[in-house]
């Protein structure tokens, strides 16, 4: 099995600072603000205060904050942060090494079992102490050379400059270094679409789409990164759009294990990622940062923006509306009445398939707790959280199993009544609940716009009716009742008045076409 970055560095990093502060990377001894290693080490790195890891010990300081750097370095939570074969050079001190951002180590509410079986630590002792530093560097170079194969056996999945991906040549797609996520063409329509999918067996699931309100591409299309450095579409008429959007060339790009395709530069620093642009889902490791927001697909089969989003508001409100509608609570479905945090706050969904909201590093609100869940069970698991065609928003667990199948499984659900998803059903229909399944119907008079397509509403088999000889016409009409209706928008006038006087009313109105009655008179 290829060794992974996320089992590799991460694990290096810890076990790295293990060593450095000689305790375990959690100890519920230590007081509450030591109690996480990566929290303690990285507050006393911005501080300046590394002295205060190690006690009365006395160290070559800039050995020590050399070491250091690099452990954070090596356990940031986005994996395309973490370095790989820079890091002999970071050791060897032949090249500078910038402050590392803090590693979230919030993110991870339970350790992943790679951080709970590198746990241990040396017993001090005086020779040990007397030579810390070079007792470390040994460890970091045997170490090393794990994360130096780890990196060769990764070059394959590396994708070159002048590399090509047509639909109607294998293969049609770029692999993660699992196997787990491709990136490239997949079917879409009458034509094809770029993507990436996560890869199941035997199903493939979409989890985010390049450009995709364009109309799919003809199998004479071409995806390429140029010699130039530019991963543009070549369609069928001749045009080359640059589907990424980045303002600078790149030297390569890889496709992550994490299902984070990403475009690097000649010193392998980062300049753009998909994971900044999420269309419909976020998975394992990624955040949707304030101000941006999940647009729903159409269908599983059509990927264009749908009739929802879900918006990361820049009060620190995490809220769900129909598309093309101003943000404002009369339109709002779903909402996490975190108003006051500002624009400091993230929704976050880590690799155990913990989804949460976070604000300046430190755990706002938990929406989903799995650490302790069995759904990890044995193998890997990749965790994605969508918000599905009807407004739903959703999160999946992805199960891979040793020989090769996977399982699908739904988590957790936003909203348990899919009725309460406002504009789940078109104009001049309603929502109910058909045995186990919701459906659309349309009121009394009125049929479905297109059968195939509830979602686009009803419309009434009658004409219109001007007001002139309305005394007239209103003899051919009749009020219908229909009982434990609920309308959440709030009506524009009420006016109390009995049953049969409401019914009357708005059949003199020849404005009127729905009245509500509730239990009060009104």
């Amino acid at each position: 099995m290829p060794i992974t970055v996320k089992a590799d560095v991460y694990s290096f990093g810890i076990v790295l600072l293990e060593m450095v502060c000689c305790r375990r990377s959690v100890d519920i001894s230590l007081p509450e603000d030591e109690i996480v290693l990566t929290d303690r080490v990285y507050d006393c790195y911005m501080a300046g205060e590394l002295n205060k890891l190690l006690g009365d010990e006395e160290v070559e300081k800039r050995g020590l904050e050399r070491m250091v750097t690099v452990g954070l370095w090596c356990i940031q939570d986005e994996p395309s942060l973490r370095p790989s074969m820079k890091v002999v050079l970071m050791l060897e001190g032949t090249v500078e090494i910038p402050i590392p951002p803090d590693p979230s180590s919030f993110l991870n509410l339970d350790p992943p079992h790679s951080l709970k079986a590198a746990a241990f630590c040396l017993a001090p002792s005086p020779s040990l102490m007397a030579s810390k530093l070079p007792v470390f560097f040994v460890f970091v170079f045997l170490s090393v050379l794990c994360l130096v194969v780890g990196a060769q056996q990764n070059l394959s999945n590396l994708i070159n400059l002048g590399s090509s991906l047509s639909p109607s040549t294998q293969p049609n797609s770029w692999l993660s270094s699992s196997g787990r996520f491709e990136f490239g063409f997949y079917p879409e329509g009458k034509g094809f679409s770029v993507g990436i999918r996560l890869v199941g067996n035997p199903e493939k699931t979409v989890v985010w789409t390049a450009r995709r309100d364009d109309p799919p591409v003809s199998s004479n299309a071409t995806l390429a990164l140029t010699k130039e450095g530019w991963l543009v579409l070549r369609t069928e008429k001749g045009e080359e759009i640059n589907i990424t959007g980045a303002s600078d060339p790149a030297s390569f790009a890889s496709l992550l294990d994490s299902g984070n395709f990403v475009l690097y530069d000649n010193v392998s620093n980062v300049i753009w990622k998909s994971f900044d642009s999420p269309t419909d889902t976020i998975l394992g490791g990624q955040n949707l940062t304030n101000g941006n927001l999940l647009v729903s697909s159409v269908s599983n089969t059509d990927h264009s923006s749908g009739r929802f989003i879900l918006y990361m508001q820049s009060d620190g409100n995490l809220v769900a509306y129909p598309i093309n509608t101003t943000a404002e609570s009369l339109n709002a479905y779903d909402w996490t009445s975190t108003y006051t945090g500002g624009d400091s706050i993230n929704l976050n969904l880590d690799y155990n398939g913990n989804l949460f909201l976070s604000q300046q590093g430190s755990l706002l609100l938990l929406l989903v707790n799995l650490s302790s869940s069995s759904s990890s069970g044995h193998g890997a698991v990749v965790y994605r959280a969508t918000l599905d065609p009807n407004g739903n928003f959703l999160l999946y667990s992805h199960s891979f199993s040793s020989g090769g199948s996977a399982t699908m499984k739904l988590e957790w659900s936003a909203l348990q009544d899919q009725c309460e998803v406002k504009g789940f059903c078109g104009f001049n229909s309603y929502c109910a609940l058909m045995g186990s399944e919701h459906d659309c119907l349309c009121f009394p008079g009125f049929n479905f716009i297109d059968p195939n397509q509830k979602f686009l509403g009803c419309q009434g088999d009658f004409g219109p009716e001007g007001c002139r000889d309305w005394k007239e016409a209103v003899k051919q009409y009749t009020v219908i009742q229909m009982k434990d209706l609920v309308f959440p928008v709030p009506p524009y006038s009420v006016v109390p008045m009995t049953e049969a006087d409401c019914s009357k009313s708005c059949l003199e109105d020849c404005n009127c076409g729905a009245a509500l009655f509730d239990s009060n008179g009104n």
